[in-house]
């Protein structure tokens, strides 16, 4: 799940970079430099942390180096404690993978954050205080600005900013950026103490809500792909080249931590790489298969089986799509029919490919203009997807003409246009759609004006929403890695928990 999650961040990271004031040129080269001169124990899992960084000092829109400011803001990095220093670097190392707001900016904070910035960088204008800094989300009072570092959150007051909050934190990032370059001059003269990577191992503690459920395990089960019918979880497994492990099925009942491995032969060297189940509860898996991680020559199979694992419908995708490109979304409507929604890539054009209920080619659909990234059923049985729409990436909720294979409807600016991809996606009970992305799970009646942030990604645990389970929850994961002589080891690991967050 990491790995997949990295590849969100470092997509909303390149979208961050396209639209935003650039970074310095050689930053990432600060970065390397700081992992090429750390002890070998640290090495692997700080350079996990490195998309980390980088994604959270793209969303700062940093623009001017601490070089170019040195007439006012050098003297003022310069100026700053060893421990703030350090306190800063930690910060940097906080779990979660962007920045985010507890609420939107609007309009005018947006123009005013741009305005201050020039006059922070070019004329010294420097906030009279300090962010604030808490520990939990519970500690927030409302008043002024204040950062959860292990969620990444700025915690905004519902009035709008001053001044002075804006600039507050236009001051932290600096902060923090001048801090990253500081641990590279550190680690190249072997002076980074090891405690300086303990925040990558702090817990994130969650404020659970009476809604919420969490279901401990202890086993050797993984979860990468899942997907839910009534009260059943179905859990999909990878292969493990460090054990030699088949990928696997199993089923697990909602509120119980006994999974059943389900009587299923994954053909061999094949993974689940997603499901869905359609509207009688089957189970449609996507089994692929990959050379060394290649997204140029991925063999893709579909697979649908009966909620009891009775194999139903088999067929080859590379066949059927005359190509051999990953999938990167699928989803089934009422009637049967499964949609898979190719990897766009470079492409100018994306398909998604509509299969009719036996599995054979109904047609596709093709989107000039975005990227669809996340597909579901909506509580009417339809299928709708999250287009994220042109250079600027907008995200828009999109439904589909099966009958000319063409995108009819079209619901822009609803969500948010500035947090990445929306790409989990399900049915509500008292909503058309739940939609979870970057900054949290949203809800969404077709035809309305906006889409209605519920939970904040504060709230929820790291990670994305692998799917939404009747009842509207979304399922998250927590896993256990092994780790050894510092180093964790991203292909040993096991399920330490499931989280069931109440979305709407």
């Amino acid at each position: 799940m990491i790995d997949n999650f990295d590849k969100k961040i470092m997509k909303l990271a390149q979208k961050e970079a396209d639209r935003t004031p650039k970074l310095p040129q050689n930053f990432d080269e600060h970065i390397e430099n700081i992992l090429s001169c750390l002890p070998a124990g640290k090495k692997r899992r700080f350079t996990w942390k490195k998309v980390i960084i980088l994604a959270a000092a793209l969303a700062a829109t940093l623009s001017v180096t601490v070089t170019a400011a040195v007439n006012y803001v050098r003297q003022r990095m310069e100026a700053m404690n060893e421990a703030e220093r350090s306190s800063h670097f930690q910060a940097s190392l906080n779990t979660a993978p962007a920045d985010f707001y507890s609420r939107e900016l609007t309009d005018m904070e947006k123009k005013k954050m741009e305005e201050l910035k020039g006059k922070y960088y070019n004329e010294g204008v420097f906030p009279e205080g300090t962010l604030k800094r808490i520990e939990a989300a519970s500690e927030y009072d409302g008043n002024g600005v204040a950062f959860l570092a292990s969620r990444g959150t700025f915690f905004l007051p519902e009035k709008e900013l001053n001044d002075e909050e804006i600039l507050q934190i236009i001051d932290f990032r600096e902060k923090r950026e001048f801090s990253i370059h500081e641990a590279e001059s550190k680690a190249a003269a072997g002076e980074l103490d090891d405690s300086a990577y303990d925040a990558i191992y702090e817990p994130v503690q969650l404020e659970l809500t009476a809604q919420d459920q969490v279901i401990n395990y202890s086993g050797e089960m993984r979860i990468d792909a899942a997907a839910a019918f009534g009260n059943t979880l179905y859990i999909g497994e990878r292969s493990n080249k460090a054990n030699g492990s088949q990928a696997c099925l199993y089923q697990l009942e909602l509120g119980s931590d006994k999974p059943v491995k389900m009587e299923v032969q994954v053909p061999d060297g094949m993974d689940i790489s997603m499901m869905t189940c359609d509207g009688k509860g089957n189970l449609c898996l996507l089994l692929t298969q990959s050379e060394n991680g290649s997204f140029e020559n991925v063999r893709s199979c579909l697979w649908k089986l009966s909620p009891e694992g009775e194999e139903l419908e088999k067929a080859d995708i590379n066949q059927i799509s005359g190509t051999k490109m990953p999938y990167q979304a699928i989803a089934a409507d009422k009637d049967g029919r499964i949609y898979l929604a190719e990897w766009k890539g470079a492409k100018k054009s994306q398909r998604i490919l509509v299969l009719n209920e036996d599995c054979t080619l109904a047609g596709s659909i093709t989107c000039d203009d975005g990227d669809v990234r996340g597909l579901g059923r909506a509580r009417n049985g339809e299928v709708y997807g999250v287009l994220m729409a042109g250079h600027e990436w907008i995200p828009t909720i999109v439904g589909f003409d099966i009958q000319n294979f063409t995108i009819d409807e079209k619901y822009s600016n609803v969500l948010p246009d500035d947090v990445g991809a929306f790409d989990t996606m399900g049915a509500g009970t008292d909503s058309d759609l739940l939609i979870w992305g970057p900054y949290g799970i949203y809800t969404y009646n077709i035809g309305d004006q906006k889409a209605v942030a519920t939970r904040a990604q504060y709230e929820l645990p790291n990670g994305a929403a692998m799917c939404f389970t009747p009842g509207s929850r979304a399922l998250f994961i927590s896993n256990n890695y092994t780790v050894k002589d510092g180093i964790m080891d991203f292909d040993n690991y096991s399920l330490e928990k499931i989280y069931l967050m109440k979305a709407e």
